[in-house]
């Protein structure tokens, strides 16, 4: 009985002892499970931070391609993008904006003492006289007609006499010619200011006829040694003409532009009678074939005015009565009876309002048709010069870009087939978009 209960002790404390032991290994299996899921937690957590780390660089890398992209040189830009275009498209030199300073130069003002005229055209220069550097010279050539009374000649002084955007010379023309058709009389009076003018900047002394020392009313008449030596632009400006706020900025690129392409012989700030361009845009400027000399507002500078001197007797000897008419086809017949080259903002920066106009008959009776507001007013906004832009290729009449161009009125190679069928009458005056070949041009599409 004894080792019956010696055996059952025995047996009893085996087992206790194999509870133990049970005992002792699942609580080292699970301490060793709770270290590996812990290290195994640890390792993720670490593998998170490095793909994180390989993320973040990855963007970095993507930025840096970007603004490399981004900081690429716009001449390997312009070449990209252009590489493709036929030879035949043409592209143009065009200045940096920020070569642009308040303009330091000539304006000549052709007044035949139309007052209420001359009172709007000197308020919208006075508008943008910030872009004036007030040693500006302003010459108000006064001519004086049969039909002038001395009131309307008493209100002009008046207008003249309070501009302070420039320094102001009256040249009183009276009593030069005796030719009774307006078109006939304006187009020698029209070629004997320019001569005046140019003569001064070469001579420092003004033509004789015309031009008179005394002063009016307190204002100078005498422009002796003023323009000696002034060879850049000279804007020209018909005292029927509003200018838009920002014509300063565009005088100014538009002439940069003339400056730095030898065969462009003028620039102007609108169309005809101030009409657009097609694909009208306030940044962009187009160099267009002409076959008539522009007016209202344009510029041109002394060795254009030289060249003109050579074309006097054809000039005189064309049966055009309009000077613009005349001096187009003359410039046609000295250049193989093809049109000219000249640079004009797409969108007008003119505002035409004289009611009378030279028409065809060249009366000066006949009236014209003048918009309700001016054409830059139809736009988002007027010109930001750091995205200012003449668009590729050498346009015809009215902008559109072709290979081949054909005759318009006795001159050669001035038209596209059909432009203008396409764009007549009124659509000038609005902003018109259409597709080009092988550009894009910025259009306004505001309206």
């Amino acid at each position: 009985m004894f080792r019956l209960r010696l055996i059952l002790v025995f047996l009893v404390a085996l087992l206790v002892f194999s509870f133990f032991l049970l005992l002792n290994y699942f609580a080292e299996e699970e301490r060793t499970t709770k270290r590996y899921f812990s290290e195994y937690k640890l390792e993720f957590k670490t593998a998170n931070e490095e793909l994180g780390l390989i993320k973040h660089g990855i963007e970095s890398i993507r930025n840096d391609i970007g603004e490399l992209k981004r900081q690429r040189s716009p001449r390997v830009e312009f070449k990209k993008r252009t590489k493709i275009l036929p030879k035949w498209i043409e592209r143009f030199a065009t200045p940096h904006w920020s070569e642009f300073r308040p303009w330091r130069g000539v304006f000549v003002f052709f007044v035949t003492y139309r007052y209420s005229y001359l009172r709007k055209c000197l308020e919208s220069i006075a508008f943008a006289s910030a872009d004036i550097d007030k040693s500006s010279v302003c010459i108000f050539a006064l001519d004086r007609t049969p039909v002038t009374t001395d009131r309307e000649v008493n209100e002009t002084l008046e207008i003249i006499r309070n501009v302070t955007f420039c320094k102001v010379v009256v040249w009183k023309i009276e009593g030069r010619s005796k030719e009774k058709n307006y078109a006939l009389r304006l187009k020698g009076h029209w070629w004997f200011v320019l001569e005046s003018v140019f003569n001064a900047t070469i001579s420092g002394m003004y033509t004789m006829g015309g031009l008179s020392k005394r002063d009016v009313h307190g204002l100078g008449s005498s422009f002796d040694g003023l323009l000696l030596g002034y060879k850049h632009d000279i804007l020209f400006v018909e005292e029927d003409t509003v200018l838009s706020p920002d014509f300063m900025k565009v005088t100014w690129y538009a002439s940069e532009v003339k400056r730095r392409n030898a065969d462009v012989i003028q620039f102007a700030l609108g169309g005809w009678s101030g009409e657009n361009m097609i694909n009208a845009h306030p940044d962009t400027f187009t160099v267009r074939t002409a076959r008539v000399l522009r007016g209202i507002a344009y510029g041109i500078n002394q060795s254009t005015w030289l060249y003109f001197k050579t074309l006097e007797s054809d000039y005189y000897a064309d049966k055009q009565h309009d000077w613009c008419e005349s001096m187009g086809l003359v410039l046609g017949k000295h250049n193989n009876d093809t049109g000219f080259k000249i640079v004009v903002p797409t969108l007008s920066r003119i505002w035409h309002i004289g009611k009378r106009g030279l028409g065809p008959g060249g009366d000066f009776y006949w009236e014209r048709g003048i918009t309700a507001q001016p054409n830059w007013a139809l736009a988002s906004r007027l010109l930001d010069l750091k995205h200012a832009q003449v668009n590729l290729g050498l346009r015809d009449l009215f902008g559109f870009l072709c290979k081949k161009r054909v005759e318009f009125w006795f001159l050669k190679d001035t038209e596209c087939h059909y432009s203008m069928a396409r764009w007549k009458g009124n659509d000038r005056n609005r902003i018109m978009c259409v597709k080009q070949p092988y550009v894009t041009d910025p259009c306004d599409v505001y309206v």
